[in-house]
């Protein structure tokens, strides 16, 4: 795949000048082009937040192994994507509807694919707004396995108990 072209900032500071000046200038970089498994993610993410769990499960093994720690009601592991799809529900049913996953940073390769995230949503008078991270395993396109990592699992089990 070709690069993509992208722009970057390029600061400069001048200490000739008294008070010294910054410059800045914009600057054409090749960009690599996202990864696929990236791409399936994104797609992934938007279906769930449109709560369109059959696009979810197009990209999802039907062996998917799914692990969720803690101590709350939607803690556990899911062996298939049966059971995956029930947690997912799940959670949309627990939260009313609120539950939002927002990607702040992917970075993928052809087997794994690592979120950096946040995570929003409101139940019983309560709201969460939290950082959280995913780690996905993908084998011919579908992803096969994956954890979520709740940057505090102390509030994330308190808000689904």
């Amino acid at each position: 795949m070709p690069a993509q072209k992208g722009i970057r900032f390029a600061a400069t500071l001048t200490n000739e000048a008294d008070p010294p000046l910054i410059a800045l200038r914009l600057v054409m970089v090749d960009v690599a082009p996202e990864h696929p498994n990236v791409a399936r993610y994104r797609r992934m993410m938007a279906a769930f937040n449109a709560n369109d769990l059959s696009t979810v499960s197009e990209l999802v093994a039907p062996d998917v192994d799914y692990v969720v720690p803690g101590r709350s009601l939607i803690s556990g592991r899911t062996r298939d994507l049966s059971g995956l799809l029930d947690m997912l529900r799940r959670c949309k049913e627990l939260s009313a509807g609120t539950l939002r996953l927002e990607l702040r940073s992917v970075v993928a390769d052809e087997q794994y694919l690592f979120v950096y995230g946040r995570v929003t949503a409101q139940r019983n008078g309560k709201a969460i707004d939290s950082d959280h991270c995913v780690v996905f395993r993908f084998a011919d396109g579908k992803i096969v396995g994956g954890r979520t990592i709740p940057a505090d699992l102390y509030e994330f089990d308190d808000f689904w108990a």
